[in-house]
């Protein structure tokens, strides 16, 4: 980033299964033209995946709505054993810092 101006974030949300990738991509340029340095994506199902209860949870190469099924139920697992309804954004925060 540039010492210029103030550090940047941004949370892109859409349905399951919407390619998010142009957007991504439009947006690092805009940010580029104006000197910053974009970092990489954060995608909460792959930090999903690495918590180990969670580790076997399909990729892409699954059938979308196997991909889905199986995220949103992990998901719900994790906001029930942690008690909070926050506890996927609380990955998000976590890779962030």
């Amino acid at each position: 980033m540039s010492a210029k101006g103030p550090e940047l974030f941004f949370g892109l949300v859409a349905a399951v299964g919407t390619d998010l990738e142009l957007v991504i991509t439009f947006l690092s340029e805009a940010l580029e033209a104006v000197d910053y340095s974009p970092k990489p994506s954060i995608r909460l199902a792959s930090l999903l995946r690495e918590l180990p209860p969670y580790s076997q949870l399909p990729d892409f190469s699954a059938s979308l709505d196997v991909y889905i099924n199986e995220h949103m139920t992990a998901g719900d697992e994790l906001r029930q054993t942690t008690g909070r309804n926050d506890a996927m954004a609380l990955l998000g925060i976590g890779e962030v810092q």
